[in-house]
């Protein structure tokens, strides 16, 4: 008898796919009535989670991320 693959709570959809020996998650769908393809399928855990937080970020619009040192505020230009 075999062993089962392990399992893993995919960040899309919140099921719980097996996973292949390279770490990546089967194919598997999102949804419990429309059945589409969730995000997550075909990536590892760790990317499917990277990927979920930019999505995240997109959505909220925070995509660009400013980088350096932003001017102090002068009071005087306040009032």
């Amino acid at each position: 008898m075999n062993p089962s693959a392990a399992k893993v709570q995919c960040p899309f959809c919140l099921g719980h796919p097996r996973v292949k020996q390279d770490g990546t998650m089967y194919q598997h769908d999102r949804g419990a009535r429309v059945k589409t393809l969730c995000p997550g399928a075909g990536k590892s855990k760790e990317e499917a989670i990277a990927a979920r937080v930019l999505e995240k970020r997109q959505l909220a619009g925070e995509a660009t991320i400013e980088s350096g040192r932003q001017d102090p505020v002068d009071p005087e230009d306040i009032f």
